[in-house]
């Protein structure tokens, strides 16, 4: 048994850096076929850097080119494709009628959210009575970013909003084996392989190494203390929500679900330098984090988004808080409208809430 694992290690650790080898090769393949004039230089562009934002940056563009250089050396980062170059239709065939989907929130969770629906629930309390025609959908320039992307398919909460909707986002997946399927797999998001649970730049972090959804951090994604552990380039989120939603007033939903991690992840972003997030979901409840029982990352994000002035809905989506803003037009329906009391801890039945200014 011990060779059998000391084996799998070794390959493991011969198949990364091959594997991150070719997510440069696979994105200039990808990139060329889209746009014959595509080099490593594009990443240089402040056009094609700031395609997805809706305009260009005030700020210095070339400070922020070398810091998507940066992005890109580092964190292997992958721009989106043009959807008008690529001819992309919204919504993608495979969505069904506009605006009820039924065909795509019939699939399974290999291709979309898990059995939880949160993909379907959150859009249809916050965001469907905003979208009610095209012309609804081809004027509302929507944005999202998933944490935990995974192979950007496989229970994702983000790809709707993708490929139904045609919002722009960014996907951060720190598995590098994962990353090598994501990048073919949402080809009009952002890319990045990294964690974003490091204050500061320049380090690295040890990842447990899985095939499975749920793999993380270690010493946070404890079902796999026991596996192979890679190091994975590690940095603070703010300055790469800035870059990649310059140009846009808010952030509309946010997925992140990290096995653990949630915390470090919020302590590296600064909510007053940032575009507002209208709708943010975190996972709250796991093998780890047990409902109705007292656990620390769970009562840490609950106090920290507390503090930035969130309004939390705990039973909404299974396993999830959903927090949303409170200047954000975006708001629970009455009919929706229960969370608990003010105590950011508090894990008891649901209350009624009322929203005070």
């Amino acid at each position: 048994m011990g060779q059998d694992q000391s084996s799998r290690s070794g390959i493991i650790r011969l198949v990364i850096p091959l594997a991150s080898a070719l997510v440069c090769i696979t994105s200039l393949m990808q990139y060329f076929y889209a746009n014959p004039l595509f080099s490593c230089e594009t990443l240089m562009n402040s056009e094609a850097i700031t395609e997805n934002t809706g305009k260009r940056s005030d700020g210095n563009d070339n400070a922020k080119n070398r810091r998507y250089l940066n992005y890109f050396q580092t964190y292997r980062y992958i721009p989106p494709l043009s959807r008008n170059d690529s001819h992309a239709v919204v919504p993608n065939k495979q969505c069904g009628s506009f605006p009820d989907f039924e065909s795509y929130f019939q699939k399974g969770y290999t291709e979309r959210s898990s059995g939880a629906n949160e993909d379907k629930i959150i859009f249809e309390t916050f965001f469907k009575p905003y979208l009610q025609t095209v012309e609804d959908l081809r004027h509302f320039r929507g944005t999202y970013v998933e944490l935990g992307a995974f192979d950007g398919i496989r229970e994702s909460n983000s790809r709707f909003f993708d490929d139904c909707l045609g919002w722009n986002g960014l996907l951060i997946e720190g598995n590098p084996l994962k990353y090598i399927e994501l990048i073919p797999n949402r080809p009009f998001s952002n890319k990045m392989s990294m964690a974003p649970s490091c204050k500061e730049g320049g380090s690295t972090i040890q990842f447990w190494v899985s095939p499975f959804t749920n793999a993380g951090l270690e010493g946070k994604a404890l079902a796999y203390v026991n596996t192979t552990a890679v190091s994975v380039p590690c940095g603070p989120f703010t300055p790469i929500l800035i870059d990649v939603f310059d140009g846009y007033d808010s952030i509309n939903f946010m997925s992140l679900d990290v096995e653990g991690a949630e915390y470090l992840v919020l302590e590296t972003m600064d909510f007053a330098a940032i575009p507002r997030i209208d709708i943010l979901m975190i996972e709250a409840e796991n093998m780890f984090c047990k409902p109705n029982k007292d656990c620390l990352v769970r009562n840490q994000v609950r106090e920290r988004m507390h503090r930035e002035g969130y309004l939390r809905y705990s039973g909404y989506i299974a396993r999830s808080d959903v927090y949303v803003h409170p200047k954000s037009r975006f708001q629970m329906p009455p009919s929706g409208a229960q969370t608990l009391s003010d105590d950011p801890t508090n894990s008891s039945t649901l209350q009624s809430f009322n929203v005070s200014t």
